[in-house]
């Protein structure tokens, strides 16, 4: 049985997560854009923002009670970005061996 209809991207998602307190979706996709839903209406949110660096739309973290966002960057590093406004706010360096997240 369907539960939430999340309409509005131009490419599949490739992750989605919810935010902590359940109340927004927020999804990666194949596009390297990130967005959001209102969870319990399935609206989309009037953000989101690219992550033009990530080499694989493949993964997406919510941390920071749902205010960061993390995805791939590059090789060998992520990067966190505020949610909702995408500004990044750190980088997380995972070495000279990372090759994928």
């Amino acid at each position: 049985k369907r539960v939430r209809v999340l309409a509005g991207l131009a490419d599949r998602a490739m992750t989605v997560r919810l935010t902590p307190d359940g109340k927004t979706a927020v999804a990666l996709s194949a596009t390297k854009e990130i967005t959001g839903w209102d969870f319990g209406t399935g609206k989309q949110l009037p953000v989101s923002f690219s992550v033009p660096a990530c080499p694989e739309a493949v993964t997406l973290a919510v941390l920071g009670g749902g205010r960061r966002v993390a995805s791939p960057a590059g090789d060998g590093y992520l990067t966190v970005r505020s949610w909702p406004g995408g500004a990044e706010v750190d980088r997380l360096d995972l070495g000279d061996r990372a090759e994928f997240v």
